[in-house]
């Protein structure tokens, strides 16, 4: 009766999985919060939008968004450290 059970589950699980990719795969690109609310507003007002600070594109992103956690990380243990460490003089 077990396997019964985990393969039915198994089986609903992978079918809502598959389910999930064909409803989401449409061909649109998903339209941001700058395209859809503030571009317009911003026209209204009679200024041209302009684009980002940072045009940072595909694994670049990537790249800067790792490099500032890890340099939060580092920042937040070496803080951190003085509260863990009993024998050390705060």
């Amino acid at each position: 009766m077990k396997e019964i059970r985990r393969f039915l589950s198994t089986l609903l699980f992978e079918a809502l999985f598959v389910l999930g990719l064909l409803c989401c795969s449409s061909a649109q690109a998903i339209e941001g919060v700058e395209e859809g609310k503030i571009e317009p507003i911003v026209r209204a007002l009679g200024v041209e939008p302009k684009g980002p600070v940072l045009d940072l594109k595909g694994d670049a992103l990537l790249f800067v968004a790792f490099g500032a956690g890890a340099l939060a990380g580092g920042v937040a243990g070496y803080c951190l450290r003085a509260l863990i460490q009993k024998d050390q003089p705060r």
